[in-house]
């Protein structure tokens, strides 16, 4: 639509560097969402952006050997705005993300329906035995330096609060701090005007002697636009 509006959906997939297990990688939770650019004429022409971001989060299955466990549906929406000053840029978004139904138990699917074909359900319950799913809030920020018009470096800061975001192991009881912050640095490389490559390095910035999220994280994405 001219700039005014856009459609996305996202795949994930995580591998996992685990002691003594060889295979860890699993599918994340997709998304189906759209931006949209209110002021997009004038954006246009102008150093800034704002726009207004929904996602849906569709359930990754009950099949935890290939997908991460995170089977419900959710909604999440963001703000996000930015302004160019010469090769450097700033960036910040706001949001949350909320369940939409139960996260289901896993022996619940053997009826050979597809998960991404079951209507959404009423919020009964947050709660199964090991997970429990509620709202979360999400603030980041981000400093870009254009090197030239293929690629830029970028470091960021995020904070989120539950922790974990939607998901929450009840396993692990108070270990878990109520907010999770993580620095980041990166580049990207604009392959063509449609075709964006993203490579970063995600530290965690806490490190108490109970629980450690994860050492560091290495993360690449591909973003095309058709």
């Amino acid at each position: 639509t001219e700039g005014l509006f856009t459609l996305n959906f996202n795949v994930n997939y995580i591998y996992f560097d685990q002691k003594d297990r060889q295979d860890a990688a699993r599918y994340g939770k997709p998304y189906l969402g759209g931006k949209l650019f209110p002021f997009y004429k004038s954006q246009a022409n102008d150093d800034y952006f704002f726009f207004l971001e929904g996602r849906l989060g569709l359930p990754a299955s009950a099949e935890t050997s290939r997908f991460i466990d995170s089977n419900y549906y959710s909604a999440q929406g963001n703000l996000a705005l930015g302004y160019k000053w010469n090769s450097i840029s700033f960036t910040g978004k706001v949001g949350g993300e909320m369940p939409i139904s139960p996260n289901r138990p896993h022996d619940e699917h053997e009826d050979g329906v597809p998960y991404y074909l079951r209507p959404p359900e009423p919020i009964l319950s947050y709660f199964m035995e090991d997970i429990q799913v509620k709202k979360s809030t999400t603030a980041s920020g981000n400093i870009f330096y254009a090197i030239n018009a293929e690629f830029s470096l970028f470091a960021g800061y995020t904070y989120k609060t539950p922790f974990y975001g939607v998901q929450k192991e009840t396993s692990t009881g108070n270990k878990v701090p109520l907010i999770f912050r993580e620095a980041s640095i990166g580049l990207h490389y604009r392959i063509t005007e449609k075709y964006i490559l993203t490579l970063s390095y995600r530290n965690p910035l806490y490190r108490g002697e109970d629980f450690r999220p994860y050492e560091s994280s290495i993360h690449t994405a591909f973003s095309a636009s058709l």
